[in-house]
């Protein structure tokens, strides 16, 4: 069984799906999702804590199959204790023991395993972010078709959906809320109206007659300070979150924030001819930047 470790928003656990179902199905494995974070998380609306997160795959077509919390506990703490025992360490990497040795790979250390290795473990514990296409690009078919919705829209959300296919239609995605918490300002850049105006007019330079569909989690405050001299609907409805990305998804353009949740309604974006505008700044570390190198697609436009 491979196991990984799913939590943060939306879009982390979209990454965190999709990694785990392109290695089971690389390795013909069966594959488990354990949730347990959900239940212990502390977020608040503290300013120095992020809010909490709902999980929300569960409203996608995916594969649900949930492990129990205890099985990543125990690999996790078999894997700690190995590390530091070095004649542990030594047994576990014996030819026979090796494949029923528990493993728990971190985000980090995945690249010093090759696919083979991690093949042969029978029980294998993922925890990270994976935000990498290239994880999952080989099986990209089958991720787009197991990331639809299960259900329609909302009625009210049903009306923008109809907007938007029967437009030159471009997302536009603003990024606030949780990412103005002083933890998040240690991270993450945030997008500069600059950017935003930027990417407007060069959108507005490709694409005939753009209709710009604005997205936020605090879309009053973009209605007070986008001055936009085009056709734009902002979606005002009450969400829910996966209902607001699916629409994303369905724009014929996009233009994300550093933000993952806009990341996957472009990268969803069926369109052939799509056009996306990311940021050139997404985080403040340069070791987070290494280590996401290849969150953005080559076709993609940084501005």
């Amino acid at each position: 069984m491979i196991i990984v470790k799913i939590y943060g928003g939306l879009g982390n656990q979209l990454f965190q799906y999709a990694f785990v179902r392109a290695i089971s199905l690389e390795c013909n494995r069966e594959f488990g999702l354990d949730i347990s974070w959900f239940d212990k998380q502390i977020g608040t609306t503290n300013m120095n804590l992020p809010d909490k997160k709902e999980y929300l795959l569960n409203n996608f077509k995916i594969i649900e199959i949930y492990s129990s919390p205890i099985v990543s506990l125990v690999i996790w703490l078999i894997s700690k204790v190995t590390n530091k025992i070095k004649i542990l360490n030594k047994i576990s990497k014996l030819f026979l023991l090796n494949k029923y040795w528990p493993l728990n790979i971190s985000e980090s250390e995945y690249k010093e395993y090759d696919n083979h290795e991690i093949c042969r473990k029978k029980l294998l514990l993922l925890n990270g972010y994976w935000q990498n296409f290239r994880y999952f690009e080989k099986y990209e078919n089958i991720i787009r078709k197991e990331f639809t919705l299960r259900h329609k829209p909302t009625d009210e959300n049903e009306e923008y959906l109809n907007k938007i296919l029967s437009s030159n239609s471009v997302s536009l995605h603003f990024r606030r809320g949780d990412v103005l918490k002083p933890y998040a300002l240690k991270i993450y850049y945030i997008c500069s109206m600059d950017y935003y105006l930027k990417s407007i007019s060069y959108m507005s330079e490709k694409v005939h007659n753009p209709i710009f569909f604005v997205f936020s989690n605090d879309i009053q405050w973009v209605k007070s300070n986008l001055k936009i001299s085009y056709p734009a609907v902002f979606i005002e409805s009450q969400g829910p979150d996966y209902e607001h990305f699916f629409l994303m998804s369905q724009c014929k353009h996009n233009i994300i924030a550093n933000s993952t949740f806009s990341w996957w309604g472009a990268w969803l974006n069926k369109n052939p001819d799509k056009i996306v505008i990311g940021p050139k700044k997404w985080f403040k570390d340069p070791i987070k930047n290494k280590v996401n190198k290849d969150l953005i697609p080559n076709s993609w436009i940084r501005i």
